[in-house]
């Protein structure tokens, strides 16, 4: 806070900015008239805040960065500067870490496979790497891939809840408790998330585990995708 009210009184009055409710952030003073020339504006900005510290006057809030006059500052992405984002940049944090997590989900099937049955099958020992070949010589390979449908859905699911509720909650609470520490807020927000995400993997993973086990559904390519169906029933 202290901090703040010094590089305040540094910039100049007429360049004085509001802080708008709405958008979370300080924009330039609609009381105040902008110079007519853009030029003067520009140099008035260059003046006050010198050669390492620009107004980032595409988004209308202050970075101290490198700036360059086309893309604005240098090094900081706008997912960092914003404090608020729209429900469509929200969305697509959501998605892009329920399709990380999908792909680690996908990779990993086989082995959750061979877990899952060494676990339910008193036949099969040695571990992953012993019960594997056993399984290939009884079974089709396609049954390594049991329960893809149950597995990706409720991975899709949870992550896309895990990553989307964190990222919302983590700006919103430092907005609410700015005198608070980014880290804390940040570890209250995926803990959170996490919980939340729990009671929705929960259910998919029960299911997820009696396809595996082999319950309810027949071997070979006929079991390759598990029904949630056939196990409720």
């Amino acid at each position: 806070a202290a901090l703040s009210r010094k590089l305040t009184a540094l910039v100049p009055s007429d360049l004085l900015p509001a802080f708008s409710q709405k958008l979370g952030r300080f924009v330039p003073n609609p009381v105040v008239p902008s110079p007519a020339d853009p030029a003067t504006e520009r140099e008035l900005l260059d003046e006050a805040f010198g050669e390492d510290r620009r107004l980032d006057r595409f988004r209308a809030s202050f970075v101290f960065a490198e700036f360059d006059p086309t893309w604005g500052p240098i090094g900081i992405s706008p997912l960092e500067r914003e404090r608020r984002l729209r429900t469509r940049d929200y969305l697509m944090l959501a998605f892009s870490g329920a399709v990380a997590s999908l792909t680690k989900e996908l990779v990993f099937l086989p082995i959750k496979n061979v877990k899952v049955r060494l676990q339910t099958d008193p036949s099969l020992s040695g571990g992953v790497v012993g019960a594997l070949p056993q399984l290939l010589r009884t079974e089709p390979p396609l049954n390594l891939f049991r329960a893809l449908d149950v597995a990706s859905v409720g991975t899709f699911l949870a992550n896309f809840v895990c990553f989307g509720v964190t990222e919302y909650l983590k700006r919103e609470w430092l907005k609410v408790f700015p005198e608070a520490s980014e880290l804390l807020i940040l570890a209250a927000a995926s803990a959170f998330s996490v919980i939340l995400a729990a009671l929705v993997a929960v259910p998919f993973e029960a299911l997820t585990a009696k396809v595996m086990a082999g319950r309810s559904r027949p071997t070979g390519a006929a079991g390759f995708f598990g029904s949630i169906a056939a196990v409720v029933q």
